[in-house]
């Protein structure tokens, strides 16, 4: 196996990782926000904590996987048409400028912009924009990195509400399985063990 290839299957597994947190950080975002509407005041300032830790969460894996599809930054950067041939590289395939400007502002650096930016975002909206745009993606895999992106494919398939085979695991570095262990498919939580 060459290096290039051992590259770009590490980088399959960091991808799916990507996916994975987007997806399964907004379904516990949701699940504590039932939550805090359940509790007394005691207690509160934790729970908004974890809202900002998970909806930060959300937008840190959303700000990596646009970037990733629209073949965005360096030149060590995973892209998206590194896995395949017609894969366009542009920076509109998700999202508009102003909303990486955003991005930046309110979540990578500390900036005296932040309290003129606006604080709400469609998370919903955010991640079935990133999902339709990787289920494109998955559709244009080169033949021999589709293997390495079933994971994707069985998360996205879960996502929709259709059954998808294969294991379930919350381990991060495995590429062909995905973390639903914790929160359930509808932001339900599992039992921890």
């Amino acid at each position: 196996m060459s290096r290039a290839q051992q590259d770009l299957e590490q980088a399959t597994r960091d991808v799916t990782y990507e996916l994975q947190n987007l997806v399964g950080s907004l379904r516990a975002n949701e699940w504590i926000a039932r939550e805090m509407t359940k509790s007394t005041s005691r207690g509160t300032d934790s729970w908004k904590i974890l809202s900002n830790s998970t909806q930060e969460a959300f937008l840190l894996h959303y700000r990596n996987l646009k970037q990733f599809l629209n073949n965005l930054k360096y030149d060590s950067d995973v892209k998206a048409e590194h896995f395949s041939d017609s894969w366009q590289s542009t920076s509109s395939v998700v999202g508009e400028k102003d909303e990486d400007d955003r991005l930046n502002r309110r979540l990578a650096h500390i900036s005296y912009d932040r309290k003129s930016l606006a604080k709400d975002w469609d998370y919903r909206a955010m991640e079935d924009r990133i999902c339709d745009v990787f289920d494109r993606f998955l559709k244009q895999l080169k033949p021999q990195c589709k293997s390495h992106f079933d994971g994707c494919e069985q998360l996205l398939a879960l996502r929709r509400g259709r059954p998808c085979l294969g294991p379930v695991s919350n381990r991060t570095d495995t590429a062909r399985t995905f973390s639903v262990e914790l929160f359930g498919t509808f932001g339900t939580p599992f039992p921890v063990e």
